[in-house]
């Protein structure tokens, strides 16, 4: 279960984050957040789509991992993806609040936490080292592109560019699902949006990062080749 605490040398001196176990902690996750920082890196394998915040209900950007609830199949005894999402990278660290002030807290219950081994988040003395210092910048990159990728989202929704994407996938074992909650650009009404408003995508550079998305689509087919590849491997055992 995982415990979040606010990140301090007191409570946490002796800890230590075993980096073979960070990517493990996205094993079993079906979609993960991404920002549109990383678009560039993504759309090399893995679709790209919009989906709902469980817990906000809000439109996020997210990487398609699998077709089953936990299931990633980029995973396999080691991440096998080209690129790790940045929202799998900085684990087992989080941004919280704390009395209107932003804080790192850090889940104690993580994999990759550990009290024996990996690299220390705090030196004898109690100051931070280098390696905390490292995901403390990246945290902040993270926060910084996750706000950057509301803001495109919002544009995309004020112009009406988010469409449902129902997907409807048969694998080769003749098992067949129906797969609802995805969206991505809606491409009809992209090509006839007025002049100025495409404008407005460019001058604020998002329209690679549309661009992008509706490119990565045809990830879903490498997607369905993995999961082919996987019950077949599960048949034979």
């Amino acid at each position: 279960m995982t415990k979040l605490t606010a990140l301090s040398p007191e409570l946490h001196k002796h800890f230590k984050i075993d980096a073979t176990r960070i990517e493990a902690q996205g094993a079993h996750e079906r979609l993960v957040p991404v920002v549109i920082a990383e678009f560039s890196k993504l759309v090399v394998q893995y679709p790209v789509v919009f989906a709902k915040s469980e817990e906000s209900g809000e439109f996020l950007c997210a990487a398609v991992l699998g077709f089953e609830p936990k299931e990633n199949l980029f995973w396999q005894e080691g991440w096998r993806g080209i690129y790790t999402p940045l929202n799998v990278m900085r684990q087992p660290f989080f941004v919280g609040n704390e009395n209107g002030a932003t804080v790192v807290c850090i889940d104690e219950h993580a994999e990759s936490v550990s009290l024996d081994h990996g690299d220390a988040l705090f030196d004898d003395a109690g100051r931070e080292t280098t390696f905390l210092t490292d995901i403390k910048k990246m945290l902040a990159q993270l926060l910084n592109a996750e706000a950057e990728t509301k803001k495109f989202i919002r544009v995309l929704l004020n112009y009406d560019l988010l469409v449902a994407m129902p997907l409807e996938v048969t694998f080769a074992s003749g098992d067949a699902r129906s797969i609802r909650g995805f969206y991505t650009i809606d491409e009809e009404k992209l090509n006839n949006l007025a002049a100025e408003k495409l404008v407005s995508l460019q001058q604020a550079k998002y329209l690679g990062p549309v661009y992008m998305m509706i490119a990565s689509l045809g990830h879903f087919y490498s997607l369905i080749q993995m999961k082919n590849t996987r019950l077949a491997e599960r048949a034979k055992n």
